[in-house]
């Protein structure tokens, strides 16, 4: 297998994580995709038969029964949780063991397997950190819920500066949470050392975050919304916004196919841009630590020990 040659640690701007991100995913596009997707196709078919099963409740819904019964809203408040945990806490750390796993071969010489067993010896890790950065997130929430009380009659440039700061946000915990599962840091100690590694190029790394966060979801938006459209007109000219759409066999499946693409979309966002804060944090290790120059003098001195 052809090594990558692709230099994760090393110090980048704005446009250099973005554009060195894009050219390391033209290089591991079908890789990349075919290895994620082979843990996400199980779960979107469960997805598909959780919809389909329970679709006939939204009759009770459009019938606005469903304010009356206790035991529906339950009903669907639990599955929503269900898929939403096992959705965005779960699958995107596929993406995450694979990068790190790509990083450390530099090459796509490696299988869905070893991908799985590497998130498997990881899965302990990734629980306890979800609830430790629930209680985190509890400390700051109040100087959070400040900051984008002031942003939010900003007109505009608010609602951007809020994005920014959400994105920065997520790339201290990415970096806390890739700290930990490295075995760099202790559980607590994960979050402090983020920000210090994380602190002279906040900014950047948020603004560059939030860039690409728009541009994935304006490309993969595009390539969804046209087949939903789709769906949406064959519904309509079908069988019609109606309470048949679900109870009948055909609008189960549209309404079942139509909520699944939906669900994989914002997957695969998660997925690809939990990949992009890694390249963030391999970034960071230079920008603080040097850890990408240090490695290449490693290897000059290594070199010259040989001749």
């Amino acid at each position: 297998m052809e090594k990558l040659s692709f230099v994760f640690r090393k110090s980048r701007g704005i446009g250099d994580l973005i554009q060195d991100y894009l050219t390391l995913f033209r290089r591991i596009f079908r890789h990349f995709n075919r290895t994620v997707f082979q843990f996400l196709l199980p779960f979107l078919a469960l997805f598909i038969l959780i919809v389909f099963f329970s679709s006939s409740l939204g009759v009770d819904f459009f019938n606005n029964a469903a304010l009356k019964d206790a035991t529906v809203i339950t009903v669907i408040a639990g599955l929503a949780i269900l898929v939403s945990l096992i959705f965005f806490l779960f699958i995107p750390t596929f993406g995450i063991e694979y990068m790190f796993l790509l990083e450390e071969r530099d090459a796509c010489d490696f299988t869905a397997k070893a991908v799985w067993q590497r998130l498997r010896a990881h899965l302990g890790k990734y629980f306890v950190f979800f609830w430790a950065a629930l209680l985190v997130m509890l400390v700051l929430l109040i100087p959070l819920i400040l900051i984008y009380l002031v942003l939010a009659f900003i007109p505009f440039i608010g609602a951007i500066a809020m994005g920014i700061a959400g994105a920065c946000l997520t790339a201290f915990y990415y970096c806390a949470l890739f700290l930990y599962i490295t075995g760099r840091e202790r559980l607590f100690g994960s979050f402090p050392a983020a920000f210090r590694l994380i602190k002279q190029k906040l900014f950047v790394y948020g603004i560059a975050a939030y860039i690409f966060q728009w541009l994935s979801q304006v490309v993969l938006g595009l390539l969804t919304l046209i087949p939903i459209i789709i769906m949406v007109v064959i519904a309509y000219n079908t069988i019609g916004f109606n309470e048949k759409i679900f109870v009948s066999f055909g609008g189960k499946m549209l309404l079942s196919l139509a909520s699944t693409l939906f669900m994989a979309f914002i997957t695969i966002s998660a997925v690809y841009l939990v990949s992009f804060y890694t390249l963030i944090f391999f970034s960071s290790l230079e920008d603080t630590y040097q850890e990408g120059t240090i490695g290449i003098i490693d290897q000059i001195g290594d070199t010259q020990n040989e001749l």
